[in-house]
This record gives C-alpha cells, sequence and structure tokens, in this order.
C-alpha cells in the first residue's frame, strides 16, 4: 500500500514539473513575440510622425476658417493637407502660421466722448458778522480783597520789640510751614524744624490761620500754638 502511493507521488511530481517547463516555455516565447512587435512599431511610427506633419497645414486652415478666424490683410494660406486633429490643436497651429481672430484684426471704432461741461458753482456770500453787544453799565464792581501775605514782621521801635505774623492756609504742607518759618525768622533752619516735626509725628495736624511769633520760638513753643496737641 505504502509503495503503491509513493509511485503516485511521483509520477505526480513528474506532472507538475513538465507543466510548470511548458509554462515557462510559453511566458518566454510570448514576451518575444510581444518584444518583435514592438520593435516593429518604433520603425514605422517615424513614418507616420512625417506623413502627419507633411498633411497638416490645409486642415489647420480649413477648421481655423470654421472657428472664427482669418488670415491678416496681405496674407493667403498655404494649401497643405492634415489628417483630423482637434480644435485646440487647429488654433494653435493657426496661430502659428499667423492667423488671427476677426475681433483682433478688425478692432470696433470706439469714439471719443466728449466731455460735458462741468457746472460752475457761484459760491454764497458771506453770512453777516454780529457785532458784540457792549457791556451793561450798571454799579461797579467791588475791588479783589487781596490776601494777607504769608509772612508779615512788625517792628515796635519804642518798645524794642518785634512780632512776625505768619499765615498758614489750608493745605499748607509741614515744609511749606517749616520755610514760612524760616522766612520769618522765627526759626533758624527749615530742615531741622521740618525733622522735629516728622520725629514728634505733628506734620498732618497743623491748624490754619494767622500766628505771631517772636524770633528765634523755640520748638516746643511754635509746636504748641500750631498743633491740635496743644
Amino acid at each position: 500500500m505504502n509503495d503503491t502511493n509513493g509511485k503516485k507521488m511521483r509520477v505526480y511530481t513528474q506532472l507538475f514539473g513538465i507543466g510548470a517547463v511548458l509554462v515557462l516555455l510559453s511566458f518566454i516565447f510570448f514576451m518575444a513575440y510581444r518584444h518583435d512587435d514592438r520593435n516593429a512599431e518604433d520603425e514605422t511610427e517615424p513614418l507616420i510622425v512625417r506623413e502627419h506633419v507633411i498633411q497638416s497645414d490645409e486642415e489647420t486652415v480649413s477648421r481655423a476658417l470654421s472657428l472664427g478666424m482669418q488670415w491678416p490683410p496681405g496674407e493667403t494660406a498655404e494649401q497643405i493637407a492634415e489628417p483630423e486633429i482637434d480644435d485646440v490643436e487647429i488654433i494653435k497651429r493657426a496661430l502659428a502660421l499667423g492667423m488671427v481672430f476677426i475681433a483682433e484684426a478688425e478692432p470696433a471704432f470706439t469714439s471719443t466722448p466728449t466731455p460735458s461741461p462741468t457746472p460752475t458753482v457761484t459760491p454764497a456770500p458771506p453770512a453777516p458778522t454780529a457785532t458784540p453787544a457792549p457791556p451793561a453799565t450798571g454799579a461797579p464792581t467791588a475791588p479783589t480783597a487781596t490776601p494777607a501775605p504769608s509772612v508779615e514782621i512788625i517792628n515796635d521801635p519804642d518798645n524794642g520789640t518785634t512780632e512776625i505774623r505768619v499765615v498758614i492756609r489750608p493745605g499748607n504742607s509741614a515744609t511749606r510751614v517749616a520755610r514760612l518759618l524760616e522766612a520769618g525768622g522765627v526759626i533758624s533752619d527749615a530742615n531741622d524744624f521740618l525733622s522735629y516735626m516728622h520725629e514728634h509725628r505733628i506734620t498732618r495736624v497743623i491748624l490754619p490761620g494767622i500766628y505771631s511769633f517772636s524770633p528765634d520760638t523755640p520748638y516746643e513753643v511754635i509746636r504748641s500754638m500750631i498743633t491740635r496737641n496743644r
């Protein structure tokens, strides 16, 4: 039983090998035949192309005329036959031969429009200017009061005394107050007195008013007079 199966397998293998060889030979013959046909086509193609070129211009001119093209004035067409080609190729070849479309050969006459005269606008006369009325005369205006000077020095020669009046107005800063006291001679150094006020924290508690001082008044006296900490 095993010998019979072995023989069958050998036969099948031989048949498969023969079939594969036949298929390979058929493929080789087919490729060789196709190669010969392609070489034959390559040899005849230049003749076909040459014939196509030789017979191209007549059909080009005929079909270009049917598409609305024409020869420019003074030129003619050469009658040469050509096989069938498409319209795009016809137009390209006609342009190469010097043909143009009718719209390009005879441009439409364009008339130059006559400009219409621009109306002249007369400017309107200027509006009359109103003369301002004179100010009404009435009661005389009261004179503006002149503010008192910030520092005033009053000397009394009879008594031999000197009074220094200093006006501290609302909103005056501690620096401004120190400068006024220095200008009147109440203190000798504004910066030193300003440091004294910062040290005792009285720069924000200064009261506005009119104060009378003597020259070289001690800092403690000035502080008790101009601040809320009296």
